[in-house]
């Protein structure tokens, strides 16, 4: 379970994280100040317009003396939103967080009224032009029962009342400008914990999610545009004008933070993981990637499957070979690469065509391997703590030709043959209990999505079969001259085929949604993040490429790494692995330098 250590989280809802109770402040006048211009920056570098407010006696003696570590034309866009913000009254500010503001800045239906002569005048409108924060509010509240007592309230209360708000960074930004109180609980680790879970394609991984702890200070370090230097250089003027939202002075680090982290926790702050992950994105699209090259088989990489760390690579020389692929973090520490843990040697009697396997938490699992010498095998893997093994289970011999791919799902594996038809065996009685003939030439691929699985072939059809009956769901394409490949996520099939195109459907309708053109030789792989909105290909032109699954345009054109036909390309959060006629994997991964890289999922 994630916790916290924090002081904004009640204890007695389900619905937030357990934090450690009855701890005293560590807020300094500095530290808050430093807080909310990260904030600001922070919100900026999502392209949000706006910053945390100041205090109406205008900025603290910290930031009069040090100034906020940003360019100038950002200190001027915050300063600009910040006036705006102060004029506004506190029922404006709070309508804000529901029902938003029109063009002209007011706020649309902003409650009940009560007439004054021509004017209409807000229940809450006793501090109209006035800045809000802790202490006004508690003076004002006094004032009779027409003051407002919303910041009376236990921060616990307030942030049980911002959890019923949509969890998106904009309201987060909207929190943080209604005053100064509300911009410190902007910050708590709840609200951007549910906000980062709540953002599609945003994930931690099953052991970050098991061992994490949010706290309330940032890494050391300070962001740079797109970039992240683990620790602040030297003060100088240079320094002065870089974009920073999460520098962290000595001084400020204080007892209670990462320093009350167990050894088997790892510390999160949520704001730094957020934007640490909207920046991988940018870097994927725009940065170039740190490569890793793989070269110990001795004959064509047919396949590559990655879980976690774990790579396994198939190759026309018979062999099935597990690699640990290190961190990102021990890449910045040590050049000694990825390591080759496991190779089984005459895996097939011809070449391995397709693989694919899982692990449960325990590193425990199944792998099923597919061959040009027409049999498909199951095997038995562990590579738990005491040892690597792959143990051979048994081997299905139902194919009349070679086994060109292979899939597993929770209950079920597949196969497809160039005879022309796919298998679906239960994965526990090992049995086969469907043999699919709907396809007139060889079925070249196969993905898997739940309890169906879609097929390509080179009749230049496509189809969606249910795992559990046998029968077919759903088909598309047909035209041109034969599938190759095929991947399925969310509500989009891609398809490369043998006219060197790239084609994206709509997996509920089976249309055309767009055609990617700009290969010039047969698309033998694909790949699709709809997350990221990106389409990966790999050709026998040797080349990568990685496209906008929107609008068509091709964003990167990946030719250096291969000297000959791509085989199998697989995209995760921060890597891609493609395999070649060369012999040879490559890694390429995006971010290594980014905190938190390695916990994504």
């Amino acid at each position: 379970m994630l916790s916290t250590r924090n002081s904004f989280a009640s204890p007695s809802s389900s619905s937030q994280l357990p934090s450690k109770q009855n701890q005293p402040s560590t807020s300094s006048p500095r530290t808050t100040a430093s807080n909310r211009r990260r904030l600001g920056n922070l919100f900026a570098s999502f392209g949000i317009p706006g910053s945390p407010l100041r205090r109406a006696a205008g900025p603290s003696s910290s930031e009069s003396q040090d100034g906020p570590r940003s360019s100038p034309s950002a200190r001027s866009k915050f300063d600009g939103v910040e006036s705006r913000g102060v004029g506004k009254s506190f029922a404006d500010k709070m309508a804000e967080l529901t029902l938003g503001t029109s063009g002209s800045g007011q706020v649309r239906e902003p409650g009940p009224c009560r007439d004054v002569g021509k004017k209409k005048v807000d229940d809450w409108d006793w501090d109209e032009g006035c800045f809000v924060d802790t202490e006004s509010v508690e003076h004002q509240g006094r004032r009779g029962e027409g003051g407002c007592k919303l910041l009376e309230l236990p921060d616990e209360i307030l942030l049980q009342i911002l959890l019923f708000l949509p969890p998106t960074i904009s309201q987060l930004r909207t929190i943080s400008l209604i005053s100064t109180h509300f911009c410190d609980l902007a910050q708590a680790p709840i609200l951007w914990a549910r906000t980062f879970d709540a953002t599609s394609g945003y994930r931690l991984s099953d052991e970050a999610k098991e061992r994490a702890v949010a706290v309330l200070h940032p890494p050391r370090g300070l962001w740079d545009g797109l970039s992240w230097a683990d620790s602040p250089p030297e003060s100088d003027s240079s320094h002065q004008t870089k974009q920073v939202i999460d520098p962290l002075d000595s001084e400020e680090i204080q007892p209670g933070s990462e320093e009350d982290v167990r050894p088997d926790e790892i510390a999160i702050h949520y704001p730094t993981l957020y934007r640490s992950r909207h920046t991988l994105a940018q870097h994927i699209r725009s940065a170039s990637p740190h490569i890793l090259t793989l070269a110990e088989h001795t004959d064509s990489v047919y396949c590559v499957h990655l879980v976690g760390r774990w790579l396994i690579t198939g190759s026309r020389d018979k062999t099935i070979r597990v690699w640990n692929l290190p961190l990102c973090a021990a890449e910045q520490e040590s050049e000694t690469g990825p390591i080759l843990v496991h190779t089984v040697n005459a895996a097939h009697e011809g070449s391995v065509l397709g693989l694919k396997f899982d692990l449960d938490q325990k590193g425990k699992g199944k792998m099923i391997s597919g061959s040009s010498d027409c049999t498909a095998k199951i095997w038995e893997v562990d590579f738990g703590p005491t040892g690597i093994s792959i143990k051979h289970l048994t081997t299905f011999r139902d194919h009349t030709g070679s086994v060109l791919d292979v899939e597993v799902s929770a209950s079920h594996y597949i196969t497809c043959s160039k005879d022309a038809t796919i298998r679906i065996y239960d994965r526990e009685s090992r049995m086969c209990l469907h043999t699919l003939t709907g396809h007139v030439m060889p079925v070249n691929c196969l993905a898997v999505k739940g309890e169906e699985v879609v097929s390509a072939s080179g009749d230049g059809s496509w189809r969606i079969w249910d795992l559990k009956s046998g029968s077919e769901v759903r088909r598309g394409g047909g035209e041109g001259r034969g599938l190759a490949c095929i991947a399925w996520k969310d509500d989009y099939v891609v398809t490369g085929d043998n006219d060197h195109l790239v084609k994206l459907y709509d997996a509920n309708t089976g249309r055309l949604i767009r055609t990617f053109d700009g290969h010039s030789e047969l698309v033998r792989t694909v790949a699709l993040d709809p997350q990221a909105g990106l389409v990966i290909s790999g050709s026998y032109d040797k080349s990568v490429r990685l496209w906008d699954m929107h609008t068509g345009q091709l964003i990167k054109n990946l030719d250096e790494f291969h000297h000959s036909l791509v085989f199998d390309v697989q995209m995760t959060v921060n890597r891609l692995i493609s395999a070649s006629h060369d012999n040879s994997v490559q890694v390429l991964t995006w971010g290594k330098d980014l905190p938190y890289n390695d916990l994504f999922a």
